[in-house]
């Protein structure tokens, strides 16, 4: 959202299948408009402003879920994979494809006692 352009209200629809315990906490809550407020807040201080459905946010949630639960969980750093750093280790590390066809036809010529099965695709018998 653009700075500046923010909400003055937000709604929040209530479910008909929602939990007894979600039920029972908003009504025990004297302001329930200030408590979610506060649980906001929380998760700022937690996780951060980044959107709660990323990958990240979920990571470090359940990391804590694990801590509260009383296991030992090592830190994970989830590390995004760019097409650029894919395309920059590729031609270092990949073989041109005049030289994989090259070991396939050595490979096959130096076991002329297998028979050669040509792979046709699926069939449907």
């Amino acid at each position: 959202m653009v700075k500046g352009d923010s909400p003055k209200n937000i709604q929040i629809r209530r479910h008909a299948n929602e939990s007894p315990e979600f039920r029972e906490w908003i009504a025990n809550q004297s302001n329930a408009s200030e408590s979610i407020r506060n649980l906001i807040e929380l998760q700022i201080q937690r996780y951060g402003t980044g959107d709660i459905s990323s990958m990240t946010v979920k990571m470090k949630m359940a990391q804590d879920e694990l801590v509260l639960s009383g296991m030992q969980v090592p830190t994970i750093t989830p590390v995004p994979v760019s097409t650029a750093l894919v395309q920059e280790t590729s031609p270092t590390t990949a073989l041109p494809e005049k030289e994989v066809q090259e070991q396939k036809q050595e490979t096959l010529q130096e076991q002329p006692h297998k028979e050669r099965v040509i792979d046709r695709g699926e069939s449907n018998l």
